[in-house]
């Protein structure tokens, strides 16, 4: 596009890629974010935000509502659901699935230990939950189940990488998952992710109860962390017991967030929000434990 080139007199993307907008701002300093301008000289927000009036606590020209750590605003209109990479213990997995253990029962009892992380919820209206789910996954061959499993987890491409997330009904339970879908098409179950460190297509991946997993995050209860890091502490507000319940809790969340952010005249979009689990210099690292009735 003319006018972009970097090094010319007419290249007008600057501080996070965004537009100066010189019209406005005759020294050119201040940069268009879409609901805000931003001048970099002053670390200032140049204009209101658009909702101010939601907000009459606040000062207009607060972004994030002054709490950029918890709280993402890409539109201003949505429920963010952030998957970190703090991780605060470890859980059992499932390495077959309850219908692989059903046609073969000796396949119950096999199980990898891997790490539990935070995840956080909070939308516009200004509320935030905090749950723990697996990231990390394994899966077993059935026809040779004690041989050392396969990884099959679910990451991102990029650090921060962003998808829409629709609530599924599952194992005839209604409202029971939370899907991710192309950022552009919520239609689309298909969305581009990493598998092996290689950047591959992943399908139906979700939010969903511990059991076996095909990439999907699993949701960890209250009495099903297995140990806590050293130092680290979690927050039960939001936890029941068991992973069953505790992901129709996580669920039923989302959705009073959604209806929260609409009595405030918010959108209700659902964006569930990567950290990245590995990089090329320093792979995550698992617990070992791969094992039967352990």
């Amino acid at each position: 596009m003319e006018g972009r080139r970097k090094g010319s007199v007419n290249y007008r993307y600057g501080f996070n890629d965004k537009e100066k907008v010189n019209e406005i701002y005759g020294a050119g300093n201040a940069y268009d974010f879409g609901a805000r301008l931003y001048d970099g000289r002053v670390g200032r927000w140049m204009s209101v935000d658009k909702y101010l009036a939601k907000y009459p606590d606040l000062s207009p020209y607060v972004f994030e509502l002054n709490n950029p750590l918890v709280f993402s605003d890409p539109s201003g209109d949505t429920v963010i659901v952030k998957v970190t990479i703090n991780k605060v213990g470890t859980t059992k997995i499932n390495l077959f699935s309850s219908s692989e253990i059903k046609s073969n029962p000796e396949l119950k009892g096999y199980t990898k230990i891997v790490p539990v992380y935070e995840v956080i919820v909070t939308n516009q209206y200004g509320c935030s939950a905090t749950f723990y789910f697996t990231r990390i996954a394994y899966r077993g061959n059935k026809d040779q189940p004690d041989q050392e499993p396969t990884e099959v987890t679910f990451d991102v491409i990029n650090d921060g990488d962003r998808f829409l997330g629709k609530i599924k009904d599952r194992w005839g339970q209604k409202d029971y998952v939370l899907e991710l879908r192309n950022l552009e098409n919520i239609n689309d179950q298909t969305i581009e992710g990493m598998k092996g460190r290689s950047k591959i297509k992943r399908t139906a991946i979700q939010f969903h109860v511990k059991g076996a997993s095909d990439g999907c995050l699993l949701c960890v209860g209250s009495s099903q962390f297995e140990s806590i890091e050293e130092g680290v502490t979690i927050d039960e507000t939001n936890l029941k017991s068991n992973s069953s319940d505790t992901q129709k809790n996580f669920i039923s969340i989302i959705k009073d967030y959604v209806e929260w952010d609409k009595l405030i005249g918010k959108g209700e979009v659902i964006i569930v929000e990567f950290e990245k689990l590995y990089n090329e210099s320093n792979e995550e690292s698992t617990a070992s434990g791969n094992s039967k009735n352990n």
